[in-house]
């Protein structure tokens, strides 16, 4: 059996959470240093499976999120879709990173000091109308 693609990189514990980490085909070779490199560059610790990093990341154009308590205690969210930009927005708190799901997928960060400021940044886009609670959020 092929192993899985959070096993392939050096940190399987952290990947084998998220949606990615489950397959089992041949990723490139690329994601896999990339996904390294992520984990690196970004300190990141552990999933974070709190609903603030979900809610926040559930508006059309999000696609394959992901979210990761750091050493610190910081929170990243990320977020790979396919298509080449996330809403508006996303652009005040996501920037865009190399690919970390797929070669075709282009990879966008965000990174928060709590799961407080995720809440508030919800609330600032319920208060300013560019998102409705219908969104998921």
């Amino acid at each position: 059996m092929k192993r899985s693609h959070a096993e392939l990189t050096d940190f399987p514990d952290l990947y084998r959470h998220c949606y990615w980490g489950w397959f089992r085909s041949e990723p490139d070779q690329q994601i896999i240093t990339a996904r390294n490199t992520f984990a690196a560059e970004y300190h990141l610790a552990k999933w974070c499976n709190a609903r603030a990093p979900q809610k926040f990341m559930s508006h059309e154009g999000f696609d394959h999120q992901e979210a990761y308590w750091t050493d610190t205690k910081q929170i990243v969210c990320l977020t790979s879709p396919y298509h080449r930009s996330l809403p508006s927005w996303a652009s005040k708190w996501f920037t865009e990173i190399y690919p970390v799901y797929h070669l075709q997928a282009i990879s966008y960060v965000a990174k928060f000091d709590s799961i407080q400021k995720i809440r508030q940044a919800i609330s600032r886009l319920l208060e300013a109308h560019l998102v409705s609670a219908n969104d998921g959020i």
